[in-house]
């Protein structure tokens, strides 16, 4: 737009998220067709992503015709120190929406009693939820709201809260006080408590986030993920529960909270990584 980009020199270009960027939502199109307008003939593109499904690989031959694919065998696949488990929380005598809701929160209690990691990230499918778990972590009483610094991340949040929360979550060990201090003085919330000095116990720190949070975001001190509510598909479980036990080695553990119907949506996904097979058909071109 300031007509100040340069790529002449450019040998090679990385789009990163690609499916994102440049799949069926196109979300930054605009950004990314004066790149590629800008680019000389000879400059090389290469498209980054952890899941492709077959009508985006489609989309993206359409727009790269000479396109080759180099797969690595990832692709769809969970990462091999992942431990997945499940808690259905169908059932009860009143069957509604609410229930459901109060159940799946009973069972975030008791998860996160179980695990007591330092690092936790509770992934919602709405605004609406993150609050509702917001609120039931924050509550006075609550079994862990005692020394656990409950963290938000949603578009709703003010830009430089959100940055704030993702930067203490992703905090070294031994930098987590400071981080959380910037936080609270961001936020205007108040600390749980936790100190993290020297010679206390570290903070216990969970993350409550939609999926802005499970695309590009290097978690590597994070050892759970709670899945609240179940991805709406198979390549953003994928995605959700990459945030834990990344790089070489890596462990943590993955909890799916789940109603109804997901509850066989789950199993048959959890099955698929059990046995080492992606959790839906790698795309051909």
């Amino acid at each position: 737009r300031l007509g100040a980009a340069d790529l002449a020199a450019a040998k090679g270009v990385v789009l990163d998220e690609v499916d994102i960027l440049l799949g069926d939502t196109a979300l930054f199109r605009e950004q990314v067709t004066p790149l590629r307008a800008l680019a000389p003939d000879t400059t090389r593109f290469v498209l980054v992503t952890a899941t492709l499904p077959q009508h985006t690989a489609a989309a993206l031959a359409g727009e790269f015709p000479d396109m080759a694919m180099a797969r690595g065998p990832g692709l769809h696949r969970t990462a091999p120190g992942l431990v997945e488990e499940l808690v259905d929380c169908s059932g009860g005598e009143e069957i509604t929406l609410e229930t459901g809701v109060a159940r799946k929160l009973d069972a975030l209690h008791a998860v996160l009693r179980k695990h007591s990691a330092q690092r936790t990230l509770v992934f919602c499918n709405k605004i609406e939820a993150c609050r509702a778990v917001e609120n039931a972590l924050r509550r006075k009483g609550s079994p862990d709201s005692e020394g656990v610094e409950v963290l938000v991340y949603h578009e709703a949040i003010r830009e430089d809260v959100r940055q704030a929360a993702m930067n203490a979550f992703l905090a070294p060990p031994g930098k987590e006080a400071a981080a959380l201090a910037t936080w609270a003085q961001v936020s205007g919330q108040r600390r749980a408590g936790a100190s993290g000095g020297e010679g206390g116990a570290p903070p216990r720190v969970v993350l409550v986030a939609t999926d802005r949070m499970s695309r590009g975001i290097d978690c590597m001190h994070c050892e759970h993920v709670v899945l609240f509510d179940f991805p709406r598909d198979p390549s953003e479980y994928v995605r959700r529960v990459g945030r834990t036990a990344r790089g070489a080695g890596g462990r943590g553990v993955v909890t799916s909270l789940v109603l109804g119907r997901q509850v066989s949506l789950a199993r048959d996904i959890m099955g698929r990584n059990e046995k080492g097979m992606p959790v839906h058909r790698v795309p051909d071109l």
